[in-house]
């Protein structure tokens, strides 16, 4: 038996220059980038052995795509490492590969920040870092939700 839980981040990017060279009419300094994904650990004995689990959502990221679907992981280990890792993959909307990484790094001292902040990369598929991204999980306007999408996955 394992767990799940809903998750948004939102808050946005900036194009890198390998981002504005494959979209130069995106003039822009930065774009609102977001994403809601659901997090799901199959074995909760794995999950506290490995801190692994398995993401699936939806991205919004112009001017590379507006609601894109995407899979990836999340390597959740609040206590040792001190961090919850974020990889997600995409499609843009020309069909290419987007790579989202993200990671939190948690500080006990400075616990809502770190656990509410998320800055990430934008890669394509050959590496090149299309954008920078600046994330937030909005305490205010998700906790609730966020709270009550815990369940058990079976």
């Amino acid at each position: 038996m394992g767990f799940g839980f809903a998750e948004t981040m939102s808050g946005w990017l900036s194009l890198a220059s390998a981002g504005q060279a494959e979209y130069p009419d995106a003039t822009e300094e930065r774009y609102p980038f977001h994403f809601r994904v659901r997090v799901t650990a199959p074995s909760l004995w794995n999950h506290l052995r490995d801190g692994q689990a398995q993401v699936a959502g939806v991205v919004h990221a112009p001017p590379f795509c507006e609601a894109a679907d995407a899979t990836g992981t999340m390597l959740i280990r609040p206590v040792g490492a001190r961090l919850i890792r974020y990889q997600l993959t995409f499609k843009d909307a020309r069909g290419r590969s987007l790579r989202f990484a993200g990671q939190k790094n948690l500080s006990y001292v400075a616990l809502r920040r770190t656990f509410t902040e998320l800055d990430g990369e934008l890669r394509d598929d050959q590496g090149a870092l299309m954008a920078t991204t600046h994330l937030r999980f909005d305490l205010r306007r998700d906790w609730l939700s966020f709270a009550r999408s815990f369940h058990r996955v079976k």
